[in-house]
């Protein structure tokens, strides 16, 4: 039985890094930072005790600012299991030219060989592309101690954690494709050469940055959401987080002041694009717990969707750099939360944005 979570929204600015630690197991979602800066080297490597072992790092995508201190986390920590979602080898092939042809070696080799990255003490799982949005996810589930190195999980598969259960969804935007085919086209280049041939990518590699910040979402084709909550009917409360939106309230105050304290779940969301799915019916058997969605994208004005308002409040962390160039997160998108009388938590690289979560047992 678990007696309490700690659910953290680190302050590591333009990028994404949130953890959960149950009683001795810990579990981080994404771990980068666009500017790869001496300061989030520290927030990474202050972020769990000394000794501490990662039992399971989440990797939504392989964007820069979600994977780049993934080298950092697992030099100071052990990671003991990697669940990622899978890639098909023309998308490998296209994800690990780009960043070798940008000097970004790390993020290639973890790309190409997750295994030979991350070594031999940890399980690499990955998730299948789900096809499904109306399946019941969770319905399957795994205990964690079953998992088996190399293990591919179909998407909705849920891995159990006592009375505790997180299911990652792998969403495939193949509309990519043809877009990069096209960007690859007008700028006078050949994808198919750039898949094959890391040289070609390292003499184009200006046009083909250009190309990468061009496309709609970036070059990535998958984004892994991920549900943490309760499985079945166990009871968790949603005690104190350190932030409220009420005046008279400050510091550590209990969240029953401005949220339901039984839907203590919260669904991960990287950058995907909230109106190319539905994720409530990606997590129809769980939706009723939820309480706490991540914005995606850094609060990008395209990836929200501004229905998922009209039902009940959530709490909106957001995680974005305060002098980042794009324009995140978009002014309306905090203005629709408000609004709707929701709540946007603004995570930057300011220590004091840091959000945590307390949620306990109520048996």
């Amino acid at each position: 039985m678990i007696n309490s979570i700690e659910r953290v929204f680190h302050p590591i600015g333009q990028g994404a890094f949130y953890s959960e630690r149950h009683d001795d197991f810990n579990i981080v979602y994404d771990c980068g930072e666009w500017k790869n800066t001496k300061e989030s080297d520290l927030l990474v490597k202050n972020s769990f005790m000394s000794n501490s072992v990662i039992d399971i790092l989440f990797i939504s995508h392989f964007d820069f600012d979600h994977v780049s201190k993934i080298d950092v986390l697992k030099n100071t920590f052990r990671i003991k299991t990697c669940v990622l979602p899978l890639l098909y080898k023309q998308q490998m092939n296209i994800l690990k030219n780009f960043y070798a042809s940008q000097g970004q070696n790390n993020v290639s080799d973890l790309i190409s060989n997750p295994q030979e990255y991350f070594g031999s003490q940890t399980k690499i799982i990955s998730v299948e592309i789900g096809n499904d949005e109306g399946q019941n996810n969770g319905e399957t589930a795994i205990p964690y101690d079953s998992l088996e190195s190399s293990q591919k999980l179909k998407s909705g598969t849920g891995i159990s954690i006592k009375d505790w259960i997180y299911i990652p969804y792998n969403i495939n935007y193949s509309q990519r494709h043809e877009e990069l085919k096209n960007l690859f086209k007008q700028a006078g280049l050949d994808i198919d050469l750039f898949q094959k041939d890391i040289d070609y990518g390292v003499q184009n590699r200006k046009l083909i940055k250009q190309i990468y910040e061009k496309t709609k979402g970036g070059i990535n084709f998958n984004s892994m959401l991920l549900y943490s909550g309760p499985q079945g009917n166990s009871l968790f409360t949603l005690r104190a987080c350190t932030r409220c939106y009420r005046p008279c309230c400050e510091n550590l105050v209990y969240i029953n002041c401005f949220i339901e304290r039984d839907r203590t779940a919260c669904i991960f969301t990287g950058d995907a694009d909230l109106n190319h799915i539905d994720i409530e019916k990606i997590f129809q058997r769980y939706w009723r717990y939820v309480g706490t969605i991540q914005i995606p994208h850094h609060g990008d004005a395209k990836s929200f969707d501004v229905s998922l308002l009209k039902e009940r409040r959530f709490v909106f962390p957001v995680s974005y750099g305060k002098t980042n160039t794009y324009g995140h997160p978009a002014d309306n998108i905090i203005t629709e939360i408000t609004r709707h009388e929701s709540f946007p938590v603004h995570v930057n690289e300011d220590k004091d944005s840091i959000y945590i979560q307390l949620i306990k047992n109520n048996v």
